[in-house]
């Protein structure tokens, strides 16, 4: 949760608010918010008109724009990461001389794709699969000692 307040040199209104985070490659972000007109005297929010807009800008590693849109005060956003490195989430109003301050609340959720985890899976099966022979052979190889020594001693 932070806030957004208006900054009286800014003629754009509102201050724009960055957010950078990690993402492997093939990864699913999904972003909750919700924006709500804050009153720091009282300490109180109140819900904002439905005509109310956010602008949420999302930029990866190279500072390429990949997502670029108005949203309402209370959405849900989801969208994939193709390419491993920060992800930049900026938010900003588009309605800068209604409200001085501003609440977001947001959640940001990683999801790795579906296909990396079962490749994740397989390849885990596989490593387990791959010892369970190796210790396998061990026995193998041991018993086969042990026979060649009794072989030995008994003749």
């Amino acid at each position: 949760m932070f806030l957004l307040r208006k900054d009286a040199s800014d003629t754009k209104g509102m201050e724009r608010k960055c957010f950078k985070t990690e993402t492997p490659e093939d990864t699913n972000l999904i972003v909750n918010y919700k924006v709500e007109e804050y009153d720091p005297p009282s300490n109180n929010c109140t819900r904002l008109p439905k005509n109310y807009e956010l602008h949420i800008e999302v930029t990866d590693n190279d500072d390429k724009i990949f997502l670029s849109r108005d949203y309402p005060a209370e959405s849900r956003i989801t969208f994939t990461v193709f390419r491993e490195g920060d992800t930049s989430i900026c938010l900003s109003s588009k309605n800068p001389n209604k409200f001085k301050w501003l609440r977001v609340h947001l959640d940001i959720q990683a999801k790795t794709s579906n296909e990396n985890t079962l490749k994740e899976r397989k390849m885990d099966t596989m490593l387990l699969r791959v010892r369970q022979l190796l210790d396998q052979a061990e026995q193998i190889k041991k018993e086969q000692n042990y026979l060649r020594y009794r072989e030995f001693n008994f003749q």
